[in-house]
């Protein structure tokens, strides 16, 4: 009787032998297989996001003004921003308009914008994630430029004008839409900026300077690797 029980298991456990090693025949091509599609994939991708980029980009938002003598408006930039070396810090040149209203009249503001970003967590980038590309793209923003204001009297495009400089402080955030690692890809931006400037109107003693807070959400399309 044990002799019996004892040949039965052997063959049990020879059965089990037989199956593990069919399994092991199907798993093994079948594992092969899907690591030479992850390689192929892998090498699909022409140009891996690595934080180096070239980037144009449509921004827009509302406009808050400093002064009560000038209420809120809107304000909206294009512009040309290229990071080199990866995420560690990036410069955007821009053409910025905006306009708000000074009682009866409107005023208009003409920028040209030069802004240089830091991003100090630009190593979350290695994780390759979508939390590793928002925490990477954190940025704060330093710019300076031109700035012509005009204001308009009425309905009537005659009106002051001045000539100045704007120096400006933000910070910002950008989020993929579609997939970094195919050498171009679709991206969202987010900023704020808050602008100091020497642009005054003659007004007498109603002459305020044309301070500003900008809240900016708009698109960019963003190439791999550096312009220049």
């Amino acid at each position: 009787m044990n002799l019996f029980c004892l040949n039965g298991l052997i063959n049990l456990r020879g059965y089990w032998l037989v199956v593990a090693c069919a399994m092991c025949c199907i798993a093994l091509p079948a594992a092969a297989e899907e690591q030479d599609y992850a390689q192929q994939r892998l090498e699909e991708a022409p140009h891996p996001f690595n934080g180096s980029f070239s980037e144009w980009s449509a921004r827009g938002g509302p406009l808050l003004t400093s002064s009560d003598s000038v209420s809120t408006g809107w304000g909206a930039d294009v512009g040309l921003r290229n990071a080199f070396p990866m995420y560690l810090a990036d410069h955007r040149i821009s053409y910025r308009y905006a306009t708000a209203s000074m009682g009866e009249r409107r005023v208009h503001l003409h920028d040209l914008h030069l802004a240089g970003a830091l991003h100090p967590f630009y190593l979350a980038l290695l994780s390759g994630g979508l939390k590793g590309h928002f925490l990477a793209s954190l940025h704060l923003e330093l710019g300076l430029g031109p700035r012509l204001g005009r204001l308009s009297s009425g309905g009537d495009d005659e009106g002051l004008s001045n000539f100045g400089v704007a120096a400006s402080v933000g910070g910002g955030f950008d989020i993929p839409l579609t997939s970094p690692n195919r050498g171009r890809s679709l991206w969202i931006n987010g900023l704020y900026r808050r602008t100091w400037s020497f642009v005054r109107f003659d007004l007498g003693d109603a002459s305020p300077r044309l301070h500003d807070h900008i809240f900016f959400l708009g698109l960019a399309w963003r190439s791999n690797g550096s312009m220049w």
